[in-house]
C-alpha cells in the first residue's frame, strides 16, 4: 500500500490543484517520497486552503517546478516500490481524485498513473473497528485528530504538511489493523488495543 496525502488549492478536484504530495511505502515505512510544485495556471486559490496547509501566495509563485513534474517523479517512485500501489489515506478518494483530475488538468495519461480504483480508507477504517468493540456504527464524524487521540497519538502538527498527513495515517492505519506501531517517532505512545473506551 502506498499511504498517500495531499496538500491542496481548496477542496474541489475540478477547480482547485495539488501543491504537495507526501507518500510512505506501508511495507516498508522507511521509504517516503515528498513534492512540492506550483499548481496549473487554471486552478483556483482559496485562502481558506492556505491557512490549513500553511502555504502562501508569496511561496507558490516561487516553486520553480510545476506539479506535473512532482506528479512524474510521485508515480516513477511508486513504480519502485516493492509493494501495492492501491492508495490508503484519510478520505483516501479525496487524495485519488485530486491525483486524477491533475493527471487530465496537466494530460498525464493513464499509463503514468500506477493507481487501481480502489482505496483503503482510514475513516472507513476507524468507523470497522469502533463497531467491532462497540456492537454498533459511531454516529457522529471521526476527523483526523479524533482517531489519532483515539489511538493514543498527538495531534497531527499545524500547518497541515503532507508528509506529516501519510506518516499519521500510515501509523494509525497500523495501530488499527495490525496492533503495532510502525515509526519510531511514535514509540513513546504506547499501542491501545482497544482504542474505543
Amino acid at each position: 500500500m502506498i499511504v498517500v496525502d495531499v496538500e491542496t488549492t481548496g477542496l474541489i478536484p475540478s477547480k482547485h490543484g495539488i501543491l504537495s504530495i507526501g507518500a510512505v511505502n506501508y511495507d516498508d515505512p522507511t521509504k517516503y517520497f515528498y513534492g512540492e510544485g506550483h499548481p496549473h495556471e487554471s486552478v483556483e486559490i482559496t485562502q481558506e486552503a492556505l491557512d490549513i496547509n500553511g502555504f502562501t501566495l508569496e511561496k507558490i509563485r516561487t516553486i520553480e517546478k510545476p506539479i506535473s513534474a512532482v506528479l512524474d517523479e510521485f508515480f516513477d517512485w511508486c513504480r519502485a516500490q516493492n509493494t501495492s500501489t492501491v492508495v490508503a489515506g484519510m478520505n483516501a478518494r479525496f487524495d485519488l481524485d485530486f491525483i486524477n483530475a491533475e493527471c487530465e488538468r496537466w494530460h498525464i495519461t493513464k499509463e503514468w498513473n500506477p493507481f487501481p480504483h480502489q482505496v483503503y480508507d482510514l475513516h472507513t477504517l476507524a468507523h470497522t473497528h469502533y463497531r467491532q468493540w462497540k456492537g454498533f456504527w459511531y454516529q457522529k464524524g471521526m476527523p483526523a485528530n479524533f482517531i489519532y487521540e483515539r489511538l493514543g497519538l498527538p495531534h497531527e502538527p499545524m500547518p497541515h504538511h503532507a508528509l506529516n498527513g501519510a506518516v499519521y495515517e500510515a501509523e494509525a492505519i497500523a495501530r488499527l489493523i495490525e496492533g503495532i506501531s510502525l515509526f519510531d517517532d511514535f514509540k513513546d505512545y504506547p499501542v491501545k488495543i482497544n482504542p474505543w473506551i
